[in-house]
């Protein structure tokens, strides 16, 4: 979802967790997660490994009850990538539609296109500044 290591852990997460819409990852998004992180880090098991335990303790936490809400995580995106404008480039859009053609439920899938679109935009407004 970001192409670069020196994108703080807590950029790809909100992303990553704002696309995810669905309750649970399926078995795609695994798959999908396994290479775009050895494509993040081709070099380091362990970092691989402990990005994937990352993603999935905090998707847990947005799972949770009285958790992090989507729409908070939608929200502090926005926010720290309108002060943090470098990070936008980092934004590998072709990640973000692999783990979503893993979606099938149409709300998710909606929700998932909207979350997209304003990261494309927020790409097309950074390019624009440049």
């Amino acid at each position: 979802i970001v192409n670069s290591l020196d994108v703080p852990i807590d950029q790809f997460l909100h992303m990553f967790a704002s696309i995810r819409a669905n309750i649970e990852m399926n078995e795609c998004e695994f798959d999908k997660l396994d290479l775009i992180v050895e494509e993040i880090y081709p070099d380091s098991l362990r970092r691989q490994n402990a990005l994937i335990l990352t993603i999935k303790e905090y998707i847990e936490k947005i799972d949770e009850p009285n958790g992090l809400g989507i729409d908070e995580l939608v929200f502090d995106l926005e926010k720290s990538l309108k002060k943090e404008q470098r990070f936008v480039s980092k934004i590998n859009l072709a990640h973000l539609k692999d783990i979503m053609d893993c979606t099938k439920d149409r709300d998710s899938s909606i929700y998932q296109e909207r979350i997209y679109s304003f990261l494309e935009r927020l790409k097309e407004e950074n390019s624009s500044k440049s």
